[in-house]
């Protein structure tokens, strides 16, 4: 807990406490349950909590990503949560985010044109539930090795035509990246791996260049000569 509590230096004391409750109530609530790879369940939420973290999210929304889960794979109800001191937007929230986990997708045309739809009409609710749902594909794409390979690439291209669309609606274009890389990595490895390759060597490339730029522009310094170095890049 100290690691995620550390975090939130910019949550009231008051917030805080609210997050270390839900953190004590998803871990108690998920104690005996595992992963497909073996991992204790509650690793999944806290993981989904720290990617939302990342992007200084208020109380409510982590409260809920701990505890977004917890209706649907535990005891724990709704009235539960209320009974336990959580407000009503949190537990909306965590319902919110069950329902979204009960959408069946029949194939991929049904979820594109059908779901996603309702994937829509719920963000008009309280987009905060489609921010966690992201955040929760995004750390799924970053453990499923552990499932079938047709598994995989189900989750992968419902990722690819659901829920990268849905972060870029949404303007959650980090999200939107991470999302579809982990997709195409799933889908087309070998395409991805080119793709990266290029990216690094063209990153080496600029690393290079900028490196020449500045010994060069410490000499011309060190000469008082008056020049100006300009990198243009060719289209």
């Amino acid at each position: 807990m100290h690691n995620l509590i550390s975090k939130l230096g910019y949550l009231s004391q008051d917030e805080i406490h609210q997050v270390k409750k839900a953190y004590q109530l998803a871990k108690k609530a998920h104690a005996r349950q595992t992963r497909a790879s073996g991992e204790p369940y509650f690793t999944h939420p806290l993981e989904v909590t720290q990617i939302l973290i990342e992007l200084e999210l208020g109380a409510d929304v982590l409260c809920a990503a701990l505890l977004h889960d917890i209706i649907e794979d535990t005891s724990v109800k709704p009235s539960d949560l209320i009974k336990q001191g959580f407000n009503l937007s949190v537990v909306n929230l965590v319902e919110g985010v069950t329902k979204l986990d009960k959408l069946q997708f029949l194939n991929a045309e049904d979820a594109q044109a059908h779901n996603l739809q309702k994937l829509i009409l719920a963000m008009a609710k309280d987009v905060r539930v489609i921010i966690i749902k992201l955040a929760d594909r995004i750390h799924n794409l970053s453990t499923i090795a552990s499932l079938s390979h047709k598994k995989q690439r189900r989750i992968a291209l419902e990722t690819q035509q659901i829920y990268v669309p849905l972060a870029n609606r949404i303007g959650m274009h980090a999200f939107k990246e991470r999302l579809e890389n982990s997709a195409l990595e799933i889908l087309y490895p070998w395409r991805f791996k080119v793709i990266e390759r290029a990216i690094n060597n063209q990153q080496k490339i600029e690393q290079r260049l900028n490196d020449l730029i500045t010994d060069l522009t410490d000499v011309l310094t060190q000469k008082n000569i008056d020049a100006q170095v300009i990198h243009k890049q060719i289209t």
